[in-house]
């Protein structure tokens, strides 16, 4: 996704995903915690639904198919790979990681 957005600063799924996905790492990441006896204990983010996965997921693939077809193959990779970090079982996503590998060896090092 960075990659992305060095050569198009103005992508904008790719910066509404980031936005997201730096929001959620922010929400369950607090920088400091009250160190007081009475401070309650923070509660776990909510698991997301199956459906905001697959939204997510998909959403994430997309811009794994515009980054391919622009010919950056390193972004594509990344993105499917975020993909299935949110949907393991995105069958399209691992099929197009593994064709993009065995095409482009230099991409696994």
């Amino acid at each position: 996704m960075d990659d992305i957005l060095l050569s198009d600063p103005n992508n904008e799924k790719a910066l509404a995903l980031k936005k997201e996905i730096e929001g959620k790492h922010k929400k369950s990441h607090p920088k400091t915690v009250p160190e007081t006896p009475q401070a309650k204990p923070q509660k776990a983010p909510a698991p997301i639904n199956e459906k905001e996965a697959q939204a997510k997921a998909d959403q994430a693939y997309n811009l794994g198919l515009e980054s391919y077809r622009k010919n950056d193959y390193a972004a594509a990779k990344k993105f499917w790979e975020d993909t299935l970090q949110i949907l393991p079982t995105h069958a399209q996503a691992r099929r197009n990681l593994e064709r993009l590998q065995e095409d482009h060896p230099e991409l696994n090092k």
